[in-house]
C-alpha cells in the first residue's frame, strides 16, 4: 500500500489521501498548528478523526515534546465527556493523532449562537466540563 502525505491546504477535501492507514476524506476543523479531518481506518473501515499537525511542528523541539506528551497522557484517559485517543505518530514527516469520531450533536458555539443559555443548561454544561477536567487528575 502506498501512503501519501496530506496536502498543506487551509480548506477543502483531501481527495482520499492516506496518512498511514487512515484515508482522509474532509476537513472538520483547523487551527494555528493543526487541522482535523474525518477519516476511515482502512484496517477496519471505522470512521475516526485525525488531527494532522503542520510541518513546522517537527522543527520545534518544544512543540514535538508537547505533542508527544499530550498524546501519551490523553491515550490513558477514559471518560464519557472526553474524546478517546486511539492512535498517533509520524508518517512521512507528518505528526498526527487519531481520535474517535463523534457524529452529530451540537457544539457549544452553535447553542450560544441561538442566544443565552438557561441557568440549568449552563450548569449542566459546566458540570460536564468539570467532570472531564477531574478525569485528568
Amino acid at each position: 500500500m502506498t501512503h501519501q502525505v496530506v496536502p498543506d491546504r487551509s480548506q477543502g477535501s483531501t481527495d482520499g489521501r492516506l496518512l498511514g492507514p487512515y484515508r482522509l476524506s474532509r476537513r472538520l476543523a483547523s487551527g494555528g498548528l493543526s487541522a482535523v479531518f474525518l477519516a476511515t481506518d482502512t484496517r477496519d473501515d471505522s470512521q475516526v478523526a485525525v488531527k494532522v499537525f503542520k510541518p513546522e511542528v517537527n522543527h520545534n523541539p518544544e512543540l514535538v515534546w508537547l505533542s508527544e506528551r499530550s498524546l501519551a497522557v490523553t491515550r490513558q484517559l477514559d471518560h464519557p465527556n472526553l474524546i478517546k485517543i486511539l492512535d498517533g505518530g509520524v508518517h512521512d514527516e507528518r505528526r498526527y493523532s487519531v481520535m474517535e469520531y463523534v457524529a452529530g450533536g451540537r457544539t457549544l458555539a452553535q447553542e450560544l449562537a441561538e442566544g443565552p443559555l438557561s441557568l440549568s443548561r449552563g450548569l449542566n454544561i459546566l458540570r460536564q466540563v468539570l467532570e472531564a477536567i477531574d478525569a485528568f487528575y
